[in-house]
């Protein structure tokens, strides 16, 4: 049977890394805002005072054509922080492409400039366009600025108004997400390398040192079955292998950051892991898996998560999505209890009995849209992606409310999809316009200002202290 990358190949990698971890130096509690490094302690991340911690925020993309942060050259730095201050957020993940830091090896370990990156990513005429706005709008940034020079500063600056840095790997190749022929979506896709994708980690888990308000980074977004290469094995037993290994590889570089751990069809479901059922046969939300085919014949296999050292060391979050377009909650828009069921079937049922919904039946089918078996494991779990366009409809949306429900009265940390009302390029288009984004396509005020005051600040409010307030 051939295995690509799944967890018996990575064994002997997993235990050099083990090594390489229990050698690394012993985290430095802070003791200032915002009191890290932070760790889990049951269904709770907490802070180095052992305060539970609360994340409320957006995603800032910066994982396009020109891998940078969008919408600095419509606004300065600290106008676009002071945006998503007033909202209340205290937590932005940032996307970044692992292309990034391939182009910083190939280049005798030296960023791009964001003059270099525009003209790859945009082409002259508007790369010289685009550079001429981003320096006038943050003069900062000149002709001999890097990529990451312009993380950094937003990091200082999202440290001054309080609000964490997450770094979440997107993509291998810098474009628009994510897509089942867009070549990043599985281990050994076209452009996903999975000895670059390690490097790549290793490289931002040293660089996060630099900025105590990054206590957290993700392995990948969205990870779902490739149809450019159709030989993957898109399985429990591969993804299990490559995110726990990837995991170990982060842990050894910067034991201090948290992990957070996505799950397969676009993010939707970690079931097998929470379920800790046998990954060679678990459900799945999704038909299109590539079951082992004589898993009858072979030992039961389990993604042990608690048995990692990134796991012993409290260092293991779980992350999830939910849109309308996806899998599950697309044929149940309307319905507030399969949404919240799906929710706890899919991975939120590590939060604990408690996190159960009302809306919850006894079926141990797991197609059963009201099933809601309980987990054998107990993590933190976050809601990094969700969204819909913003207009003054947003509040009446079912799945955005059931939502805003769920979370609100289980205290689960989330990210809204995005802040971006526009993109230098997406999709083959120039300056393309997204209704889904928080601040409109000039950034210059939200694109609801209705949805930002009735429905996401009075949300934020209603989620308690967070204690990541200044």
């Amino acid at each position: 049977m051939k295995m690509k990358h799944n967890l018996w190949t990575l064994l002997p990698f997993a235990a050099a890394a083990v090594q390489t971890a229990l050698a690394a130096a012993t985290p430095i509690r802070r003791d200032a805002w915002p009191y890290g490094p932070l760790s889990t302690n049951g269904n709770q991340i907490k802070n180095a005072n052992g305060e539970p911690v609360i994340f409320v925020g957006t995603n800032w993309p910066g994982s396009g054509e020109t891998m940078l942060p969008e919408g600095i050259e419509f606004r300065s730095i600290a106008d676009i922080v002071g945006m998503m201050k007033y909202v209340g957020y205290n937590f932005v993940r940032h996307t970044y492409a692992i292309q990034m830091i391939d182009q910083i090896y190939e280049n005798d370990g030296n960023d791009v400039t964001v003059q270099s990156a525009l003209l790859d990513g945009l082409g002259e005429a508007n790369a010289t366009r685009i550079m001429g706005m981003i320096h006038e709008n943050n003069p900062q940034i000149t002709n001999t600025t890097t990529r990451l020079e312009v993380l950094d500063m937003i990091a200082e600056e999202e440290k001054k108004q309080g609000m964490l840095m997450h770094l979440d790997n997107h993509v291998s190749r810098a474009l628009w997400c994510c897509s089942h022929d867009d070549g990043n979506a599985w281990f050994d896709d076209l452009y996903f390398n999975v000895s670059n994708w390690h490097r790549g980690h290793r490289y931002m888990a040293e660089w996060a040192k630099n900025h105590t308000n990054i206590v957290s980074m993700s392995l990948r977004n969205e990870l779902r079955k490739s149809t450019i290469k159709s030989d993957l094995e898109y399985n429990w037993v591969t993804w299990w292998g490559n995110v726990s290994q990837a995991a170990e590889n982060i842990h050894a570089t910067n034991p201090d950051l948290l992990i957070t751990i996505s799950g397969l069809d676009y993010d939707i479901d970690l079931s097998a892991l929470t379920s800790q059922a046998n990954l060679l046969d678990a459900p799945y939300v999704n038909n299109d898996m590539n079951y082992v085919s004589n898993a009858q014949s072979m030992p039961a296999m389990y993604a042990d998560i608690e048995n990692t050292e990134f796991g012993k060391a409290n260092k293991a979050v779980l992350e999830l999505h939910a849109y309308k377009q996806s899998t599950y909650y697309g044929n149940h828009l309307e319905d507030c209890g399969a949404i919240q069921a799906g929710l706890y079937r899919f991975g939120f049922n590590a939060l604990g009995e408690s996190a159960r919904p009302d809306g919850c039946n006894n079926s141990t089918d797991f197609s059963n849209p009201y099933s809601c078996p309980k987990a054998n494991v107990t993590l933190p779990t976050l809601l990094t992606e969700f969204g819909d366009a913003m207009d003054s409809s947003y509040a009446n949306v079912t799945m955005q409310k059931c939502l805003r429900d769920f979370t609100t009265k289980n205290k689960i940390g989330w990210a809204h999809w995005s802040l971006a009302g526009s993109y230098r390029t997406r999709q083959g288009v120039s300056f393309f316009n997204d209704t889904w984004g928080l601040t409109n396509p000039t950034w210059n005020e939200y694109q609801s200002k209705d949805t930002v005051d009735n429905f996401f600040r009075p949300w934020i409010q209603d989620m308690g202290p967070t204690n990541l307030e200044l």
